[in-house]
């Protein structure tokens, strides 16, 4: 019998749920050409036009109809400058469960099942109860020292079996806080970890150690491909009903720029949207997918900090769990460390938005200081790509 959050989450859940199902027996391609003849218009292949859309949909009944249906949203990226978009406020979050619990049920997850999340939450309490999601959340903020993490394990150790939710780099944090024996004796059916790189030994050297089994994928903010890791091959396979990836080799014809195409009705559109992700592709075939296959995605590192309290922190959840207009008014930024408990910020941004920045970072960064430099430009890679972290001390 269904669960009833399940029921909430909708019909595009469940239209995309058949869809995976039909995908895996390859009959996919017929509503892959669905989907494909109903982006034809408004493509959006430049950060350029991407604004231009943003702009013109701001008043008139397409105005009204916006705030009911879709939703702005704003993503930091990797590289490029941060920009804002539009997606739809109910059937984009259908949509994306669905994907997201095909991939999570590889670790034996079944809708709604319990889970702790631990990626970046900054909220005044170490631990908060989400109904809707019947999932912990931890605020990472409130994890400092030793007998925060105590408290935590705590916690943990009275719950009934759940799955764990985080960054890869979290969940390095908190392995390196607690014992391989308190770990053990958790009830963790799971781990979930995405939205940073995740070196295939690293997964699998913490499966063996912890006797936990690992969920890991690809996708972006854009919510326009996504992709899952695969155990039988070690590479990723793009879902094909999700949205059309095109591969386009770099002169050394082994890496490829991962672009994007969308098959979303309601909201912006992305048509052959450079993600400024890039794949290594092989010749690798996989014996259970047919998917379209990368060996591994590059440039996503684990980064860490070290905290006032000599902590070894992630630096992800801390910065990019910010999802406020805190990318509209920022034009660029960087963090160096160099001193234990001290980071310096790189700031580029109209003079004017310099106080809402500093207060935004200083509300989430509580477990260091600050030392903030306002410039025209942050230094880049050779790649032109931003390098958010720079860490100069020796970990």
């Amino acid at each position: 019998m269904l669960r009833f959050r399940e029921i909430l989450l909708g019909p595009s859940y469940f239209f995309h749920r058949k869809l995976i199902s039909l995908a895996k027996k390859s009959k996919y391609k017929v509503y892959c050409s669905f989907f494909e003849s109903r982006h034809s218009s408004n493509h959006i292949t430049t950060k350029k036009e991407l604004k231009a859309e943003v702009a013109k949909c701001s008043g008139g009944f397409f105005g009204l109809l916006k705030k009911i249906y879709l939703k702005r949203i704003t993503t930091g990226g990797t590289t490029g400058e941060p920009f804002a978009f539009y997606i739809g406020r109910f059937f984009r979050r259908q949509k994306e469960r669905a994907y997201i619990f095909d991939i999570w049920s590889s670790v034996g997850y079944k809708p709604f099942d319990l889970r702790v999340i631990l990626r970046g939450g900054q909220g005044n309490k170490l631990v908060k109860y989400n109904w809707k999601e019947n999932a912990y959340e931890i605020s990472v903020n409130k994890l400092n020292n030793a007998d925060d993490y105590i408290e935590l394990y705590n916690f943990l150790l009275n719950l009934d079996e759940f799955f764990l939710h985080v960054y890869p780099s979290t969940l390095l944090t908190l392995t390196n806080n607690l014992t391989r024996e308190q770990i053990s004796k958790l009830k963790i059916n799971g781990v979930f970890a995405g939205s940073e790189s995740f070196p295939t030994e690293q997964i699998y050297a913490l499966e063996k150690k912890y006797n936990f089994k690992i969920a890991h994928w690809y996708g972006h903010s854009e919510y326009a491909v996504l992709a899952f890791f695969c155990k039988s091959c070690n590479g990723f396979h793009f879902y094909p009903t999700y949205g059309f990836v095109k591969l386009l080799p770099e002169d050394d014809k082994t890496h490829c720029k991962i672009l994007a195409t969308s098959y979303n009705l309601l909201g912006t559109r992305f048509c052959n949207y450079d993600t400024k992700d890039v794949a290594l592709v092989t010749n690798t075939k996989c014996n259970n997918c047919n998917y379209v296959r990368i060996e591994k995605i590059l440039g996503r590192d684990q980064e860490f900090f070290i905290d006032k309290f000599g902590e070894k922190k992630a630096f992800g959840p801390f910065l990019f769990g910010i999802h406020n207009d805190f990318w509209i008014k920022l034009q660029d930024i960087q963090f160096i460390q160099s001193v234990q408990g001290e980071i310096i910020v790189n700031i580029c941004c109209p003079e004017i938005e310099c106080s809402f920045i500093k207060a935004t970072l200083l509300n989430r960064f509580t477990c260091v200081d600050l030392i903030f430099r306002f410039s025209e430009k942050v230094v880049r890679s050779t790649s032109n790509k931003r390098q958010y972290f720079i860490q100069k001390l020796t970990l």
